[in-house]
């Protein structure tokens, strides 16, 4: 018997409300919401989307490496679990500098033979870190490094402890090159951006697309969530969050409300005014090495007051290289011939040597 099925919908009071649709729209929606939870969990307060940027990389794989040293397959799942929550830092500096980011969500990627941590970063668009965000984006900050510690150094050739055995990493024993294998890693310390790692590993281009465990995840819970029954009067009683957030900043700075919409047309203006001169300043201070599109892009991320913070910058630059001249300059006095100063200055003595009147 051939039975054809209806759309699952929810129905009340016999009114079409909403059907359960998996569209391209709807999965990147609630992957974005997977990636606002999972960057969540570390934050303080929720984060909206719009104020951290998200980064893929290659931690470390199970390959020999420039110091002929590899991960067996067992330790990267160990560094899987052990590397969220960790800091990303540049060179491994944990004296001199603060994290950058956060590892939050971290898969095994395999390719052929290679089998690689591959974690996700988030790192907050604050104006201290748009030129880190900006060089990873570009390409200019590009290979990683892990940080961590471990047990055991395991000799590939005789399956000792390689401070204890004759081998040496990197000569060859009957064909075979000696390395020697990390066992029984102890922490992840940190991610690092650095110049060249020992494993060459890097950011990756994001893959949009979940991975399965976790798109399997997403789709049960969008499937399983119920779609608003309630009637057209009940959900207007639902207040959306950005309007509470712009009661709360009206209640903050005594705007009153309807002086708003022309507070947001001035904010919207500043915000224009303030990027056309900062892109103007760095065309005619760094000419060809300023690439306005990615920093248009860059900026448009920023509040106002992190676009003036780059832009103070860019103008203290100008001003050095072309002082401000005083807006009123003093005329300057006519010159005369030295004779006629001699001239007034006897007049003068003359004047004061006769004898005042009885």
């Amino acid at each position: 018997m051939n039975m054809e099925l209806e759309p699952f919908v929810f129905r009340h009071e016999g009114v079409l409300v909403g059907m359960r649709a998996w569209t391209e729209a709807a999965e990147a929606e609630a992957g974005e919401e997977a990636l606002r939870e999972a960057v969540n969990r570390f934050a303080l307060r929720p984060l909206r989307r719009e104020e951290f940027a998200v980064f893929t990389l290659d931690l470390c794989h199970n390959q020999v490496d420039k110091h002929f040293s590899r991960f067996p397959e067992e330790e990267l799942e160990k560094i899987n679990e052990m590397v969220l929550g960790r800091p990303l830092m540049e060179r491994h500096d944990l004296r001199g500098s603060l994290p950058r980011g956060t590892f939050f969500r971290s898969q095994l990627h395999r390719e052929g033979n290679r089998v690689s941590v591959r974690p996700e970063v988030y790192v907050l668009r604050t104006a201290d870190n748009a030129d880190f965000i900006l060089n990873i984006e570009g390409g200019v900050y590009r290979e990683t490094s892990i940080g961590f510690s471990f047990r055991l150094p395991e000799c590939s050739i005789c399956g000792k402890d390689i401070r204890s055995c004759d081998h040496v990493p990197g000569h060859a024993y009957d064909d075979q090159t000696c390395h020697f294998i990390m066992r029984d890693v102890l922490e992840v310390i940190e991610g690092s951006i650095v110049s060249s790692g020992s494993q060459g590993t890097r950011f990756v281009a994001r893959d949009r697309a979940l991975p399965p465990e976790q798109a399997l995840d997403v789709a049960r819970k969008a499937v399983q969530t119920p779609v608003n029954v309630n009637s057209p009067a009940e959900s207007e009683n639902v207040v959306p969050e950005w309007v509470e957030e712009a009661r709360a900043a009206m209640k903050t700075h005594l705007v009153k409300p309807k002086d708003a919409a022309q507070l947001i047309q001035d904010g919207v203006e500043a915000r224009r005014r303030a990027i056309e001169r900062f892109c103007g300043l760095g065309r005619v201070m760094d000419g060809a090495n300023f690439d306005e599109s990615v920093w248009r892009v860059t900026l448009d991320h920023l509040s106002l007051r992190e676009i003036h913070h780059h832009l103070e910058a860019y103008e203290v630059r100008f001003d050095e290289k072309y002082p401000p001249q005083p807006v009123s300059q003093p005329e300057p006095l006519p010159e005369e011939d030295p004779q006629t100063w001699s001239e007034r200055g006897m007049a003068l003595l003359k004047e004061t040597s006769q004898p005042a009147p009885h």
